[in-house]
């Protein structure tokens, strides 16, 4: 996939990550283990992209706090071209997550105001080489009037994460343009009035987004067009946690819309991603 030219617009955070080594106890202080590490959706999408063999752009921004060049080395050091992104007065983006013994997040909170500084202007100076891509990535970290701009002004086909329930609502005004997108179920929910992955795909289809993936996580994934609609169940996996699964099926999505797969190669393609990814982790 070496000559696939991928870019992907969106954000880039330092992870901290706390998980205790025994039972959750509110309102005490567990003894467990701290990790730190390079996030965000965009970046996450990016570099499990890069895994696949694509050629992957970053485009980000960086904040000048002493957090941003350890983001930077971090980003190049996983294959990520970032010469396309900023760096912007301001704390870069942190998200800080308690994780139960099994992994999974019991709670997180997210500082990413620095994304609100990620406007139409710094997007000019990124849209000739976004538009010399094969396909784009963009995820709702962005302000709603930065992702209108960039969907009206981006050449390649759009693949959009909507990141979160709440941070859902942004991606409305942009479903006409969507080449693809991949919410969870909750998301589609909150975006369509919807209730099953069948009726929330076909609203979102009917707004004009081309191609639809719904992740129902453990279930698998719903994927639809106008023509074909199916389910792909996952492959018996024996991991203690599926965190980082939607970041790499979005990215087997990213791949498939660029080689101009069916919705339904395509679907394969995402589940092959996240069976890859998990069994690395």
């Amino acid at each position: 996939m070496s000559w696939l030219n991928i870019a992907v617009v969106g954000g880039v955070n330092l992870d901290v990550i706390g998980q205790p080594s025994g039972a959750f106890q509110p309102k005490d202080s567990l003894i467990g283990h701290v990790r730190f590490s390079c996030g965000g959706v965009g970046h996450n999408i990016a570099a499990q992209a890069v895994r696949t063999g694509a050629n992957v752009s970053l485009y980000t921004v960086f904040g000048n706090d002493h957090n941003a060049e350890w983001l930077r080395q971090a980003c190049l050091e996983e294959g990520l071209r970032i010469d396309g992104s900023v760096q912007l007065a301001g704390p870069s983006s942190v998200y800080m997550a308690l994780h139960d013994t099994d992994g999974d997040m019991l709670c997180a909170v997210n500082d990413m105001r620095l994304m609100d500084a990620f406007t139409g202007d710094i997007l000019d100076q990124m849209l000739p080489s976004v538009n010399a891509s094969d396909v784009c990535v963009i995820d709702a970290n962005l302000p709603e009037k930065s992702l209108l701009y960039l969907a009206e002004s981006a050449v390649p086909p759009l693949v959009c994460d909507p990141v979160s329930a709440e941070k859902a609502k942004r991606i409305l005004p942009l479903l006409p343009r969507l080449a693809a997108i991949k919410p969870n179920l909750l998301e589609a929910r909150t975006m369509t009035g919807r209730d099953t992955p069948e009726d929330c795909a076909d609203s979102l289809l009917s707004s004009g987004v081309r191609n639809v993936f719904i992740s129902l996580g453990k279930d698998g994934l719903y994927y639809a067009d106008d023509e074909t609609k199916g389910y792909l169940r996952p492959r018996v996996l024996t991991v203690s946690s599926q965190n980082g699964a939607g970041d790499s099926l979005t990215a087997g999505i990213a791949c498939g819309i660029g080689f101009g797969y069916s919705v339904a190669e395509t679907a394969r393609l995402g589940m092959e991603t996240v069976s890859k990814y998990l069994h690395l982790t």
